[in-house]
């Protein structure tokens, strides 16, 4: 069983309660893909969420998991590709 930077498990198996007990303490809400599977990370920063998702996914390189933020302190927020 791994451990995220808050010192908390991470597991598939542990998933809904190891990414959401802490939503409310969590600045940011961000959605990570890898290799066509998705999953919800709730992290300070883009990296920390990536490093989570990549733990989660038992990724053994985090520089492939894509992350993409849903929500900052709260607020939705929105991309605009030009």
């Amino acid at each position: 069983m791994g451990l995220s930077t808050d010192g908390m498990a991470i597991t598939p198996f542990l998933h809904s309660w190891a990414y959401t007990q802490t939503a409310d303490q969590k600045a940011c809400q961000y959605q990570a893909f890898w290799k066509g599977k998705k999953t919800d990370v709730c992290a300070d920063t883009s990296f920390e969420a990536q490093r989570l998702a990549a733990h989660y996914f038992r990724c053994k390189k985090a520089h492939e998991v894509t992350v993409v933020l849903v929500a900052k302190q709260g607020q939705q927020v929105t991309t605009v590709l030009d």
